[in-house]
C-alpha cells in the first residue's frame, strides 16, 4: 500500500528495512511510508506485516506485565502529591469535593508550574470529568488501570483488550472487560456516552473503521477520546528511524493531527479540540536513545534519566512555538446531537 488512507496522496519511502525493536533478534525487516502532503504528514507501514508476524510481535508485548503497585506509604511528600493533584482536578475536571480558599486555589495552580505535569493529570482521567452512572467503553483497556480511575469518578466502565492475561488482571478488579474485537462487542447503537482509545488507534488495520464503530455505539452527544503518537512530534524530528514511537510492526499507522483530524470528520465526529501533549517524552528520549545505540528497548523497564527529563522540558519549550511539536495526540471529539 504505497497510497495514504486519509487524504489519497501518493506516499514516499521514508525508513527501510525498520527491525522490531522489541525483538531485535527477529530477522523481519519492515518499511515506512510517508504522505507527500507536508499537511497530512501520516505514516504507514507498507507492506502489512502477515498475520504470523503480528502474532509473534505481541507475544511478549509490555502489556503483558505485572504492573508495579503504588506505595501505601503517606509521607509528606505523598501527601502534599496527592493534595495538589486533587485541587487540579477539582478545578480544571470538575471533580467534586474542591474547597474555597487562597490555599486549594493555589495549590491547584501548582502543576501549571512544572513542564509536561498537567499532560500527565489531564492524560490521568482520560480527558473526562466525572459522570455519575454515565456508561464509557475503553478500547484497548489493557489491565484497566485507566477504567478504575473513570470508575473512582462515577463512571459506568467496560473495556475491549485482545490480550488474554491483561484482561484477567482486569476481571480480578472487578472490572467489565472482554478479550474480543470491537466489532464484536455487545453494544447497542447509541448506548454510550463516552469511548477512550489511548495508544490503540496505530494498531489498527482499518483505524478508520474503528472510529466509525465508536460513532455508532455513542450516543448523540456523546465524546470520543483518542490519544496517539504524533508524525510530527519533536521526538521523531530528533531521532527519525530511530524513534520509539515507530515501534514496526505493532504500529501499522502512525498519524499527525491534521490527518487524525480529517478521518474523525469523514466519519462524521464534530471535533471539538486537538493538540499535543509532552506526556512520556522523558521515556521516548530513553528509548530512542537506546534504539540509536542497540537497535532494542523494553518498555516493561523503568526508563528515567536526567537527560529525559531535559528533552521533555525541551519539548514543552517547542511546543509553545509550534504546538504540533509534541510525543501524543489528543482528540477529543463528539456526536451531534439529533444527527
Amino acid at each position: 500500500m504505497e497510497t495514504c488512507l486519509v487524504c489519497q496522496e501518493k506516499g514516499e519511502l521514508l525508513y527501510a528495512r525498520l527491525n522490531d525493536r522489541q525483538r531485535p533478534l527477529s530477522p523481519d525487516r519492515f518499511s515506512l511510508f510517508r504522505c507527500r502532503s507536508p499537511i497530512c504528514g501520516s505514516m504507514w507501514l507498507s507492506p502489512r506485516p502477515d498475520a504470523p508476524t503480528l502474532s509473534a510481535a505481541y507475544e511478549d508485548y509490555y502489556t503483558h506485565a505485572e504492573q508495579q503497585g503504588q506505595t501505601n506509604v503517606m509521607g509528606r511528600r505523598v501527601r502534599l502529591r496527592r493534595k495538589v493533584r486533587a485541587a487540579y482536578l477539582s478545578r480544571v475536571w470538575k471533580d467534586p469535593g474542591f474547597r474555597d480558599g487562597l490555599r486549594n486555589l493555589l495549590c491547584s495552580y501548582v502543576p501549571c508550574l512544572l513542564p509536561g505535569k498537567t499532560d500527565y493529570l489531564d492524560f490521568s482521567v482520560m480527558y473526562l470529568s466525572p459522570a455519575e452512572g454515565q456508561r464509557v467503553l475503553d478500547i484497548g483497556c489493557g489491565d484497566g488501570r485507566a477504567l478504575e480511575v473513570l470508575r473512582n469518578r462515577g463512571w459506568s466502565v467496560m473495556g475491549i483488550e485482545p490480550d488474554l492475561a491483561a484482561v484477567e488482571r482486569a476481571m480480578a478488579k472487578g472490572l467489565a472487560v472482554e478479550c474480543r474485537a470491537v466489532e464484536e462487542l455487545g453494544v447497542h447503537s447509541g448506548d454510550l456516552d463516552a469511548v477512550t482509545m489511548s495508544h490503540v488507534i496505530e494498531h489498527f488495520e482499518a483505524p478508520e473503521s474503528a472510529l466509525r464503530t465508536a460513532y455508532k455505539f455513542l450516543r448523540p452527544g456523546g465524546v470520543m477520546v483518542v490519544v496517539t503518537p504524533n508524525a510530527k512530534s519533536l521526538g521523531h524530528t530528533v531521532f527519525g528511524e530511530n524513534w520509539m514511537h515507530l515501534d514496526p510492526p505493532r504500529h501499522l499507522q502512525i498519524f499527525s493531527p491534521h490527518a487524525l483530524v480529517v478521518m474523525a470528520r469523514r466519519v462524521g465526529f464534530s471535533v471539538k479540540r486537538v493538540f499535543t501533549t509532552v506526556r512520556d517524552a522523558d521515556i521516548v528520549w530513553v528509548s530512542s536513545t537506546s534504539i540509536r545505540k542497540t537497535g532494542a528497548f523494553d518498555l516493561k523497564q523503568p526508563h528515567s534519566s536526567m537527560s529525559g527529563r531535559c528533552f521533555l522540558i525541551a519539548e514543552a519549550v517547542s511546543k509553545r512555538v509550534r504546538p504540533e511539536t509534541g510525543e501524543e495526540i489528543v482528540l477529543i471529539a463528539s456526536r451531534e446531537r439529533g444527527d
